[in-house]
């Protein structure tokens, strides 16, 4: 009986931050062997998660405003906008905003 309290109390203690640092899988669209195209879709306080990947990407705001974060540069992004990460860099793409947001993300494995 005690470590079923234990267990809900640990439970109940640490959800609260698992929905702080919500983080939402994207959705693949499109992947072949030059690029993968990725779309996701983040509530208010959701975002990717610090993440790094081989390739380059080409991230395109299409609604609601996301930060991106990464040791090249700290970016607030509205719709149509867009940024550029070599391969290799550590980045992190939020919703600070109070409202949904969409982006497209489109990594370039190969240029052929």
């Amino acid at each position: 009986m005690r470590a079923l309290v234990l267990v809900a109390t640990l439970a109940v203690g640490v959800f609260p931050l698992a929905l702080a640092a919500q983080t939402v899988p994207p959705q693949t669209v499109l992947d072949n062997p030059s690029v993968r195209v990725e779309v996701s879709s983040l509530p208010p306080g959701a975002g990717t998660g610090p993440h790094q990947g081989i390739e380059a990407e080409v991230g395109i705001i299409a609604d609601g405003e996301l930060t991106l974060d990464s040791p090249l540069s700290h970016q607030v992004l509205q719709p149509g906008k867009a940024y550029w990460l070599p391969g290799l860099i550590p980045h992190d793409v939020r919703n600070d905003g109070d409202r949904p947001a969409k982006m497209f993300a489109v990594l370039l494995k190969r240029c052929d």
